[in-house]
């Protein structure tokens, strides 16, 4: 327990002076955690499990196509969790599949606040189909090539507190990611917090999600969500200079949630295509407590 807790803060460290690369990221986040923190695998002490799946920018030929698979769950003692991602990626001519391994480790200071840390371990593929690109020569020999594909890991890490009221964290979405030929660079940061206002009925919960890559400008998320009864939750947000969002999720019952965004496009690339959709199905293996009035 000590040890794999002494390895994740190791990684956490050591990710400040080493390099990473851009990854695709979905504007559900807020209803999936996980996706952005492997710190957040096993934070609701359930079974979790959620399927995404997004089409960016339609009517745009070799727009992002994103779908990704998430399960994570709580071990018996609750400080040891461990989830696990599939991920599939399709732009251009470009095929991106990953498979990762998640491992947290929680710290309590009380019932409800506890810091986690979090380490995400994956093994992907990269394709490229040349021969979808067409050219105005004949006989390119380097699109003549047809299939280029290769193998390469991944390292994440992240950090993350939580309160009943708060949250608040930081990861790094790629440490490295490595090929058989180099290891890619410009790694990136996410820091992500929210605040959850309790107002009778309504919970309001405002949040931010900030990225940050060497040699790019910041880019950051501002939400602002409402959840009636713990059931209805909508909500809008703004991605700067690419996007107006709009959130929606419906618990269907005790287990069952669906949850829809659509991305209203901003930058140039809105004369060129339509907006962006994304849908999300999670089923949690939670239970509601029945109890009992005794017997007087």
């Amino acid at each position: 327990m000590r040890s794999g807790l002494i390895t994740i803060m190791a990684l956490l460290i050591t990710s400040f002076s080493v390099s990473g690369q851009h990854t695709p990221y979905f504007s559900q986040y807020l209803f999936n955690p996980q996706s952005v923190n492997a710190a957040n695998a096993g934070y609701n002490e359930v079974l979790d499990v959620s399927l995404t799946h997004r089409r960016q920018w339609l009517k745009l030929e070799g727009a992002p196509i994103s779908t990704e698979f998430n399960i994570h769950t709580a071990l018996k003692n609750k400080k040891m969790n461990v989830g696990g991602r599939v991920q599939n990626d399709l732009y251009g001519v470009t095929n991106n599949s990953m498979v990762s391994l998640i491992y947290s480790y929680r710290v309590f200071f009380s019932k409800t606040r506890h810091l986690s840390f979090g380490a995400d371990v994956g093994i992907g593929q990269s394709k490229n189909d040349w021969t979808k690109i067409h050219t105005y020569t004949g006989s390119d020999p380097v699109y003549a090539a047809g299939t280029e594909r290769y193998i390469y890991g991944k390292l994440a890490s992240g950090i993350m507190f939580r309160d009943s009221n708060y949250s608040a964290g930081i990861s790094i979405p790629d440490i490295f990611k490595s090929d058989r030929k180099n290891i890619l660079s410009d790694r990136q940061f996410l820091i992500y917090g929210e605040y959850r206002f309790h107002t009778g009925l309504v919970q309001i919960t405002p949040s931010f999600l900030l990225r940050h890559a060497k040699n790019s400008p910041l880019s950051y998320d501002l939400n602002l969500t409402g959840t009636y009864l713990e059931k209805y939750t909508l909500g809008a947000g703004y991605r700067a200079k690419d996007a107006f969002l709009l959130l929606f999720r419906a618990k269907l019952n005790y287990q069952l949630e669906i949850g829809y965004a659509y991305d209203i496009t901003l930058s140039p690339l809105k004369t060129y295509s339509s907006n962006t959709h994304e849908i999300l199905l999670r089923y949690v293996f939670a239970y509601p407590v029945v109890s009992t009035r005794p017997r007087s």
